[in-house]
């Protein structure tokens, strides 16, 4: 799922340099651990609760139930990590990674009703963008690729692509 979302905007999966995207993104691809018995405490409650998440800290998808949609989001959560250097984000850029979350559960799984899932009015604004072609696969990957050290200016980008497109 990583591989096609990223495929799907444009991201080369075997570049060994590019100052604009991870190098060797596929080379950064998270371990899978299947069952709640073997997930790590913090993630057990949150795995029970979404069926699958993402966890940053140890690059690893704790998956109790694979449902396609919540897997998908965790995918796009795992590249917009990799994507800003595998550094952690600010806990204000919560919005931001939640509305990537839900662009790339639509994008993977467009069948998916948009109440599925954490439910992001960015998100889903972004997707309808997307589809309506106002917002470009390029536009896609720098949003991807913005670093959350200044959250406010992440969302503030996020919320500009977004009103710009409509």
């Amino acid at each position: 799922m990583i591989l096609s979302l990223a495929k799907s905007l444009g991201f080369r999966l075997d570049s060994p340099r590019n100052g604009t995207q991870p190098k060797f993104l596929a080379d950064s691809l998270p371990e899978v651990v299947c069952g709640l018995a073997s997930a790590h405490p913090e993630a057990g409650t949150r795995v029970a609760d979404r069926a699958c998440v993402y966890q940053p800290e140890t690059n690893t998808f704790f998956v109790g139930e694979f449902k396609i949609e919540r897997a998908a989001g965790e995918a796009a959560r795992f590249l917009h990590f990799a994507c800003r250097g595998m550094s952690s984000s600010c806990a204000e850029g919560q919005a931001v990674e939640d509305a990537l979350a839900h662009f790339g559960s639509r994008l993977l799984c467009p069948a998916v009703s948009a109440d599925n899932g954490a439910p992001s009015e960015l998100g889903e604004a972004l997707y309808r963008s997307y589809l309506e072609g106002r917002v470009s696969n390029a536009a896609l990957r720098r949003l991807f690729l913005t670093r959350l050290e200044d959250c406010e200016q992440a969302e503030m980008a996020l919320s500009d692509l977004v009103r710009v497109s409509s």
